[in-house]
């Protein structure tokens, strides 16, 4: 019989890795440990649970369904953990407590001008972990325990994951205010078929959208471009080589200054995508993080009402 005496925190991150990586040897690999060992000590964890916690399979292993309430159990207590030690911190006046985001591409300078600077202004000892990460990479590590906030463009729904807030921000055409189209009140993706496009790549929740919207209209769009960050769709936009497709709040600098436009698409699909502030759910939260989350809700603008 396991009591939780027996539960002690290595195991629990030994197991987690496990579970993260999918394999053994991935573990190992990560936590600089040997896997014989890992394999060992989850061996006889599960002779003393009298019941398996790993699939083994011919390409990795997946947890069964002890398991996976295992790998929930693990996020709970490591969390827990680190919760305990940044009360400390903030007890003995070392730090206010990390906090690990993790966001696309397009929400960095909205998150660290309108709620990082703000944020830090107050949590001067509150430290840091920024990861930039695609749409499904942000919920894989939230619903992992990897990071505590994750700020993602029309992340699917998942048990497991909270959206703190969300708001429409629909996709647009972006291009120069000289093109054709640029004065148009919305555009259809007929209309942009024989246009130079530039479009992400996979990884975004941009593209996964963009196929939605395609598959819905009948029309397939032909990349000329193909680029791995959004930062070259806005300068090949800026170029006037090619159009592209982002939600606003991804460009509001020059849509401000005027170098670039945005027309609504006009298919419906594309109308309904929102950005989300997610976290894990039932995460317990400390109270800097707390605060971190509501100025976010409150002040970045891919969370505020979309104005098209």
């Amino acid at each position: 019989m396991v009591t939780t005496w027996d539960i002690d925190t290595r195991l629990l991150r030994y197991f987690l890795t496990v579970v993260t990586e999918g394999s053994i040897r991935g573990a190992a690999d990560k936590l600089n440990i040997a896997a014989s060992a890992i394999s060992r000590q989850i061996g006889e964890f599960e002779v003393r649970c009298g019941t398996p916690l790993l699939e083994r399979r011919p390409r990795g292993v997946v947890p069964t369904q002890a398991g996976a309430a295992l790998a929930d159990y693990a996020r709970m207590q490591i969390e827990d953990g680190e919760r305990f030690l940044n009360y400390l911190r903030r007890l003995r006046g070392l730090q206010d407590g990390a906090i690990r985001i993790a966001c696309g591409e397009g929400f960095n300078g909205d998150l660290i001008e309108n709620a990082l600077v703000p944020f830090m202004q107050t949590h001067k000892k509150s430290t840091f972990h920024l990861i930039q990460a695609g749409t499904m990479e942000i919920v894989d590590a939230v619903l992992e325990g990897r990071v505590d906030i994750g700020l993602a463009y029309d992340p699917p729904r998942m048990v497991g994951i909270q959206s703190v807030v969300s708001a429409r921000q629909s996709l647009h055409a972006i291009m120069q205010p000289s093109h054709p189209l640029a004065q148009a009140s919305q555009v259809h993706l007929k209309d942009l078929v024989d246009v130079p496009l530039a479009l992400p790549t996979d990884s975004y929740g941009i593209r996964a959208l963009l196929r939605r919207v395609e598959a819905s209209s009948g029309v397939l769009l032909v990349p000329s471009i193909q680029c791995a960050t959004l930062d070259m769709l806005r300068r090949l936009a800026l170029s006037g080589v090619a159009v592209t497709f982002l939600p606003p709040f991804t460009v509001f600098h020059e849509l401000t200054t005027g170098e670039l436009a945005a027309v609504p698409l006009a298919e419906p699909f594309a109308g309904e995508a929102s950005a989300h502030l997610i976290i894990r759910s039932q995460r317990r939260l400390f109270t800097p993080m707390e605060h971190l989350l509501g100025i976010i809700s409150s002040r970045v603008r891919a969370f505020q009402p979309d104005p098209s």
